[in-house]
């Protein structure tokens, strides 16, 4: 019953009205494109990730407007410039701290064209641990390719895809994850 009703209340937390949930959830990799085309001024390291999302996360007043950000893993071995831990941060600004819990997609065989969404094996595990580190939600994202000339998404597509998402949603809420 007391963890039902803590993720009742986050979930509750997480949809007010008149707040957003912000994605700050890019890997390394996503963001080295962006800095690729600062032209080069900026270099994609593991301190500039840090800065760019204490500068996006540490706004003082950013709970007036956001319920809860979504992080990728790597934010929460980083912490702020005066040494706060980012989800911790972000609490103290009432904003609940989430991470990506997916491995991203991988290629559906026989279905050309289609993928699902890796990342079921470890997940418990990584919930639990991300719990423990302050993630109170975590976001899973299924990539569907539509197409209708190519009768796309298969109903094969649909199915891992949905499993996968079953799957993901009853081990994050086992390890108290919204």
């Amino acid at each position: 019953p007391q963890v039902l009703e803590e993720l009742e209340a986050n979930a509750a937390r997480l949809v007010q009205r008149g707040k957003g949930i912000v994605a700050a959830d890019e890997s390394p990799e996503e963001l080295g494109p962006w800095v690729a085309a600062a032209g080069g001024a900026l270099n994609n390291t593991a301190e500039f990730r840090r800065s760019f999302r204490e500068v996006l996360l540490g706004h003082a007043r950013i709970g007036e407007f956001i319920s809860g950000a979504v992080l990728h893993p790597e934010t929460f071995e980083q912490h702020s410039s005066t040494m706060i831990e980012f989800p911790y941060m972000l609490m103290q600004r009432g904003v609940l701290p989430g991470v990506k819990a997916d491995k991203g997609p991988a290629p559906l065989e026989g279905c050309p064209g289609e993928t699902f969404t890796r990342g079921c094996f470890d997940l418990f595990a990584r919930c639990q641990r991300l719990y423990e580190d302050g993630a109170r939600f975590a976001a899973w994202r299924a990539l569907i390719r539509i197409d209708e000339r190519a009768e796309l998404p298969t109903d094969r597509a649909v199915r891992r895809n949905m499993r996968e998402l079953a799957v993901f949603a009853r081990v994050a809420q086992a390890a108290r994850l919204v």
